[in-house]
C-alpha cells in the first residue's frame, strides 16, 4: 500500500510539473510571439548580456542563453526585470522561482522550446537589431587593435538602452502590413524616416513579396530556393523587411527569407562553406577531421565573404548589404566574413531554414520598392 501510494505521489507529481513547464514555455515564449509593443529596447541589456556571460552555467539565465540562444535570453530577461504592479503579478513570480528550481536539464528543455517558438514579425527586427549589438559590444570588448581598448561601461553611439523614441504621450503602434497594403497606402517608405516624425516612432514590416520583384532581384538559384506562399492564382514569396524603430540602434533594415528544405544544405556551403549532412530526418555540421555539430534545437551560421554574397544575393543586395553601418564598420576592422548575413538551421532536415541579412537603409527601401510596389 506504501508503494502505491508512493507510485500514485510521483504520478501526480509529475503531472503537475508537466503542466507548470507549459505555463513555463507559455509565459517566456509571450514576449517572442505577441505584438512588440515597447517604445524603448529594455534597459541595461547589454549590461545584463554581459552579465550573463560570467553567472554559474547552472543559472538560469546562463542556460538560456548557452542552450536558447539569445533569442530565449532575450525572451528571460524582458519576462523576468523591469515590471511594477500589476494583475497577475504574483503568479507570474511564482512561475518564475519555479523555473529557477527546476533540475538544470528542464530548464535547457524549456530554454530550447522557447528558441524553436515562432516570433512575431513585430518582434523580429528589435530582437535582431538587440542582438546585432550584443556582438558588436563583444567585438569591441576584444578588439586590441589601436592605442587603446573601449571601455566597457562606455556606451556606443546611438546604442542607448533605454534611449526614448517618440513623445512620453505618443501611442504609434508598429505596422505590419502585406505586399497589398503597401501598394495601396505606402507609395514611398522612405516618408516614415525623411522629414517625419514616424522616423522616431514606427517601425514598418511588410511580408509576402512579389514575384515578379522576386525575379528581378536574385539570381535563379536563390529566386527558386525561397518558399512560396498562397495559391497558384495568387502567389507570394516568403521573404520579410522589417525597418525597426530607431531606438534599436542603427540597425536600418532587415531582410529575412524563408528558404526550402531541400535548399538548405547547399545554400549553407555556398554562404558559409559549412558542411551539412542530413542522418536519419537530422541535420549535422560537418567540421574538419570528422567531428560534428549537432543542432540544439537550431544551429546559427554567420559570416559570409563578399564574394560568395554578391553571387547569391545579386549585385543590388550585395552593395545594399555593404551599405549597412555595421557592415561598414567591419570593413574598417578589416572583417572579410560579414556578420550581416546569418542563416539559422533546424536540427530537422525536413524543416525550412531562414536567411536574414542586414541592409542600408536607403538601399533597402529601393529593394523594398522592388518586391512589394509591384
Amino acid at each position: 500500500m506504501a508503494d502505491q501510494r508512493a507510485n500514485d505521489s510521483a504520478s501526480a507529481s509529475s503531472s503537475v510539473d508537466q503542466e507548470s513547464i507549459g505555463h513555463l514555455v507559455t509565459l517566456f515564449s509571450s514576449p517572442l510571439t505577441s505584438q512588440w509593443t515597447r517604445k524603448r529596447a529594455p534597459y541595461n541589456f547589454r549590461q545584463f548580456f554581459r552579465a550573463t556571460q560570467a553567472l554559474a552555467p547552472d543559472s538560469t539565465a546562463r542556460i538560456f542563453l548557452d542552450r536558447g540562444g539569445f533569442k530565449a535570453w532575450i525572451a528571460h530577461y524582458v519576462t523576468t526585470t523591469g515590471q511594477a504592479h500589476f494583475n497577475g503579478r504574483q503568479a507570474r513570480q511564482q512561475l518564475i522561482e519555479e523555473l529557477d528550481n527546476l533540475p538544470v536539464e528542464e530548464r535547457a528543455r524549456i530554454a530550447e522550446r522557447i528558441a524553436s517558438s515562432s516570433i512575431h514579425p513585430s518582434a523580429e527586427g528589435p530582437i535582431q537589431s538587440m542582438e546585432q549589438q550584443t556582438l558588436e559590444t563583444r567585438a569591441m570588448a576584444t578588439d586590441t587593435v589601436g592605442s587603446k581598448r573601449r571601455r566597457l561601461d562606455e556606451p556606443p553611439t546611438r546604442y542607448d538602452d533605454d534611449c526614448p523614441i517618440s513623445p512620453p504621450n505618443s501611442t504609434f503602434p508598429t505596422n505590419i502590413h502585406s505586399r497589398e497594403d503597401s501598394r495601396s497606402a505606402h507609395t514611398d517608405p522612405s516618408q516614415f524616416y525623411t522629414g517625419s516624425s514616424l522616423s522616431d516612432e514606427e517601425g514598418q514590416v511588410a511580408t509576402g513579396a512579389s514575384i515578379e520583384g522576386l525575379l528581378s532581384l536574385f539570381p535563379d538559384y536563390l529566386s527558386d530556393a525561397i518558399r512560396k506562399d498562397g495559391t497558384t492564382d495568387h502567389m507570394t514569396a516568403a521573404v520579410t523587411m522589417n525597418f525597426p524603430r530607431k531606438s534599436f540602434g542603427d540597425v536600418s533594415c532587415i531582410m529575412t527569407l524563408v528558404v526550402e528544405a531541400n535548399k538548405v544544405e547547399r545554400l549553407a556551403m555556398l554562404l558559409f562553406r559549412a558542411h551539412l549532412e542530413s542522418t536519419g530526418g537530422t541535420r549535422e555540421v560537418v567540421l574538419q577531421d570528422g567531428a560534428r555539430l549537432l543542432p540544439n534545437p537550431h544551429v546559427v551560421l554567420q559570416g559570409s565573404h563578399s564574394d560568395a554574397v554578391s553571387e547569391i544575393f545579386g549585385p543590388e543586395t550585395a552593395a545594399a548589404i555593404t551599405a549597412a553601418p555595421f557592415r561598414r564598420r567591419e570593413k574598417v576592422a578589416g572583417t572579410r566574413a560579414t556578420r550581416c548575413v546569418t542563416m539559422t538551421i533546424s536540427r530537422e532536415s525536413c524543416m525550412t531554414a531562414t536567411i536574414t541579412l542586414t541592409l542600408g537603409l536607403r538601399e533597402g527601401f529601393e529593394i523594398y520598392n522592388k518586391l512589394y510596389l509591384r
